[in-house]
């Protein structure tokens, strides 16, 4: 069911790319969710997990096997005996007597009659696990690997989600810095105009249109910088969404409607290490050296097996006799080649470990000691969590106070430039104050859109420091 989905989704994606090109921040999300490769290869670890948990629970599955086998002997092994002399033993008994030559209590090779050169054999086996300590951690051990996988799949997601959201808005501030630079440059363009009309009239000196002109240059050339920097960005976000590099991607937004406020007493509402998949991940991983353990003390326990062997065998001078029809018979029984017989046995193995306490023993002492080790790293990790929590927050805290002050000296700087451009139009101010108004407000609307972008990457960081990075939605 899971690979048709991902077949459904790679289908759906392929279609989506074809009929969309503009994408808001949660499509871009989607779509990285449904097809980014580190997420799709955890997955497939899934999937193998579910596939160990059941191969795993077949092996308490009755064990059936098969055979059949025909064998010709082109050169019998001899047959090794005591020779009995009847002179000296007469009612001694044996297979070979009075060999000639031969004295008594030699050695002697004969014949071996208790075989044909020709033999088939058809039968199968039975075995049955009744009892085995090691099978029935195993099980707990491989559900809890399908655990584990499904937490390295919440990580992915995590990852994806941080790596996408920060690119989309790099991106899209990346666009409004564009259009303010459109807006600057179009204000100092008409600028220039009127003061070259003033200067023909006598009434601007060239000095002051040299400037303008100055200033619409490193207007201009900045632009270009960011419309490259915003093809890179772009580039950046489809790498991030696994996105086809060469089809085009357009982002929809409007930076004015970001709001990046929260209040953070909200997530310390219901916190607990279990909202970070990376917590998550470790509980998983000492769970899993908790069960190899209990598998070590197993291993010392007495395993118990059922087993069954039903067949049939016959022999023959020749390979093709072992299917000719004899009519040969005794007490009314066929006894020719042609007849196989069956044959059958059950029984019960219990198998008990005798000796090799003292390595178990010892192999348990290393195994309790990583046991510790990850309990160490669980501490660890609770304390790098809490450091990263107030890091984030202070982080947070900060930008959305310089976000507040750029965004008031934004609308100031807004201000003087519109007052400074009414003042020398109407000739009670100078030149060089419109330039430096000018500059002031670039410089505003710049440091603004930094703190912006800052303050969504501290909200994103606060997000993931808290383990709510990825909606519900988004989840499995």
């Amino acid at each position: 069911m899971r690979k048709l989905y991902l077949i459904l989704s790679g289908v759906l994606s392929a279609i989506l790319v074809d009929a969309q090109s503009t994408f808001t921040l949660n499509q871009c999300i989607d779509y990285a969710l449904a097809n980014s490769i580190s997420i799709q290869n955890s997955v497939l670890d899934e999937r193998s997990a579910v596939a160990r948990v059941k191969e795993i629970t077949g092996m308490g599955l009755p064990q059936i096997n098969g055979t059949v086998s025909l064998t010709y002997n082109n050169k019998l092994r001899r047959f090794f005996t005591e020779n009995i002399d009847t002179t000296v033993r007469p009612d001694a008994f044996g297979f070979v007597q009075n060999v000639p030559g031969a004295k008594d209590h030699d050695i002697v090779a004969g014949q071996n009659f208790f075989q044909l050169k020709g033999a088939g054999d058809a039968s199968f086996t039975v075995n049955q696990l009744i009892f085995n300590g090691s099978y029935f951690v195993g099980l707990q051990a491989a559900k809890a690997l399908k655990e584990l996988s499904a937490k390295g799949t919440s990580n992915s997601k995590v990852n994806v989600v941080d790596q996408v959201t920060k690119a989309f808005y790099l991106a899209l501030i990346n666009r409004e810095r564009i259009g303010l630079f459109n807006s600057n440059i179009g204000r100092v363009d008409t600028l220039l105009r009127n003061t070259v009309a003033l200067n023909k009239n006598g009434f601007a000196e060239s000095i002051d249109v040299d400037r303008l002109q100055v200033a619409l240059n490193n207007l201009t050339t900045e632009r270009e910088k960011f419309v490259n920097l915003q093809a890179l960005s772009i580039e950046l976000l489809k790498f991030q969404m696994n996105y086809p590099m060469n089809s085009p991607l357009e982002i929809s937004g409007d930076i004015s409607s970001i709001n990046p406020a929260i209040d953070p007493e909200i997530y310390k509402r219901d916190w607990d290490y279990l909202s970070r998949p990376d917590y998550q991940t470790l509980e998983v991983n000492r769970k899993l050296q908790t069960l190899n353990i209990k598998n070590n003390y197993a291993l010392g326990m007495p395993s118990i097996y059922a087993f069954a062997n039903l067949g049939y065998s016959t022999q023959s001078p020749t390979v093709g006799g072992l299917f000719k029809t004899n009519t040969a018979i005794s007490n009314g029984e066929f006894i020719g080649p042609d007849k196989w017989y069956g044959y059958s046995l059950v029984g019960v193995t219990l198998s008990v470990p005798v000796f090799g306490g003292f390595q178990l023993k010892y192999k348990i002492q290393q195994e309790k000691i990583n046991l510790l080790k990850i309990e160490n790293g669980i501490k660890q990790l609770k304390s790098g969590i809490d450091l990263e929590i107030k890091s984030s927050l202070a982080s947070y805290q900060n930008s959305m106070k310089s976000l507040q002050s750029q965004k008031m000296n934004m609308d100031l700087s807004v201000k003087i430039a519109r007052v400074t451009k009414i003042k020398y139009e109407q000739g009670v101010g100078s030149n060089l104050e419109v330039l430096d108004a000018e500059n002031t407000l670039k410089e505003s609307q710049v440091n603004y859109y930094n703190a912006m972008y800052d303050a969504i990457v501290a909200k994103v960081n606060l997000d993931k420091a808290y383990g709510k990075l990825v909606p519900e939605n988004k989840s499995n």
